[in-house]
C-alpha cells in the first residue's frame, strides 16, 4: 500500500516540477521581454531630451548640454555652391572642384553626374536630395542616400570618402574631423588623427 501511494506521488511530483520548470521559464522569458521593451523605452526617452537640449543649445551659447565642439574648421557658406574650407567645397574631392566652381554657375544649371538632370543651383547644398542616383547636388550634407562624403585629409586607418549619411551624425568618421563640421551631436572632441 505504501508502496503504491509512494508510485502514486511520484508520478504527481514529477508532473509538478516539469510544471514549475514551464512556469518558470515563462516567467523569466516575460521578464526578459519586459526589460528589453523597458531599456529600449528609457533611451528613446534619453534621445529626446538630448535632442531638446541640443536644440535649445543652438538658442543660448552659454548652455554646453554635455556637448563639445569638434576643433573649429573655419567653414564658410555660400548659397548655392556650399560650404567651404580654404575655398574648397567641404565633401568634395579635388578633382571635382571644378564641376562645383564659380564659372559653372554662369551655366545657371547644376548637372546631376549619374542622371544628368539639371537642377537649378540654389538647390546645391540645400540639405535636399536633387539628385538621388549619386547625391552629387549634396556634397557636404548628409540628405541622400547614395551621396558620397569626401574627408578632407585621410591616412591608411581612415578612409578618404565616408557615406553621407554619416556626416554631422556625432561620431568622426574623417581624422580631422571635417565630417562633424556644425557639432550637432558631438560627446566629445573630434581629435586630428591625421
Amino acid at each position: 500500500m505504501r508502496s503504491l501511494i509512494r508510485w502514486r506521488f511520484k508520478g504527481k511530483l514529477k508532473i509538478i516540477l516539469i510544471l514549475l520548470f514551464l512556469f518558470s521559464a515563462l516567467f523569466m522569458s516575460y521578464q526578459i521581454l519586459y526589460y528589453t521593451s523597458l531599456t529600449n523605452y528609457q533611451s528613446q526617452e534619453s534621445h529626446k531630451q538630448v535632442l531638446n537640449s541640443k536644440s535649445k543649445e543652438r538658442f543660448s551659447e552659454e548652455s554646453t548640454g554635455g556637448y563639445r565642439k569638434s576643433e573649429k574648421l573655419e567653414v564658410e557658406v555660400i548659397p548655392g555652391r556650399g560650404k567651404l574650407v580654404g575655398g574648397a567645397i567641404l565633401g568634395v574631392a579635388p578633382e571635382y572642384w571644378p564641376l562645383y566652381e564659380p564659372k559653372q554657375r554662369n551655366k545657371k544649371f547644376f548637372t546631376c553626374f549619374a542622371s544628368s538632370r539639371e537642377i537649378s543651383w540654389s538647390k546645391v547644398n540645400d540639405d535636399y536630395c536633387d539628385c538621388p542616383a549619386d547625391g552629387s547636388d549634396e556634397p557636404s550634407t548628409s540628405a541622400c542616400m547614395n551621396g558620397r562624403f569626401y574627408c578632407t585629409k585621410s591616412t591608411k586607418h581612415y578612409p578618404e570618402y565616408i557615406p553621407s549619411s554619416r556626416v554631422n551624425d556625432g561620431i568622426c568618421d574623417c581624422c580631422d574631423g571635417s565630417d562633424e563640421y556644425e557639432s550637432l551631436f558631438l560627446t566629445s572632441v573630434c581629435k586630428k588623427s591625421c
